[in-house]
């Protein structure tokens, strides 16, 4: 499950039910202010737009759900796991064995898609600044968290800029993409820029 995708869709369900509840708000006080309707015609139709009018608070027991399933998932991901570790890489993680970021690199590439190994690799290669390409362990969490920020000032302005980022495609496929390193897909980054 792509929990990034999901907290985005989530969000976008609840700006167009949003966006469709103003929409009908204004077309109803269009035709109220046009002397179309009675005040009591006018009272009764409002009363049902804000009875299907979509809820915050649900939208939000929504996002804190996939949330929840989210670090649920990713502890379970990160969590060191003794069958995933190579003793005999440990135990070559010393200046004596690995002279070179191209040494350690090797290494770096046999663990590509293993969490629990690419921690004690990616230590090693900031205590002797090496700059490797390393399973990006941390990917998902940044996704997520970034993800929750843009929509927290989306729900304060649905109309503004983050509202707009969480709407654009290729803005959000960068967080599903992200995401997808928890179903093995290799997100690659440089030691360097930690």
């Amino acid at each position: 499950m792509n929990y990034a995708k999901s907290y985005i869709d989530n969000f976008r369900e609840y700006a167009a039910a949003v966006a469709a509840e103003k929409e009908a708000r204004a077309a109803l006080e269009a035709e109220y202010n046009a002397r179309s309707i009675t005040k009591a015609t006018f009272d009764a139709k409002l009363a049902a737009i804000l009875e299907t009018a979509p809820k915050e608070a649900e939208f939000r027991k929504k996002a804190d759900k996939i949330v929840a399933d989210f670090d649920a998932a990713y502890s379970a991901w990160i969590a060191p796991d003794g069958s995933k570790v190579d003793e005999a890489d440990l135990k070559v993680l010393n200046p004596v064995f690995i002279t070179s970021a191209a040494d350690l690199q090797h290494i770096a590439d046999r663990h590509r898609k293993n969490p629990t190994m690419c921690k004690p690799i990616r230590k090693y290669a900031a205590e002797k600044g090496f700059n490797i390409r390393i399973l990006d362990v941390d990917a998902p969490l940044r996704a997520m968290n970034t993800l929750k920020m843009f929509a927290q000032k989306a729900l304060s302005d649905v109309n503004g800029y983050s509202a707009a980022c969480l709407a654009n495609d290729k803005f959000c496929q960068k967080f599903i993409d992200m995401m997808d390193v928890l179903d093995g897909k290799e997100l690659l980054t440089d030691t360097i820029e930690e």
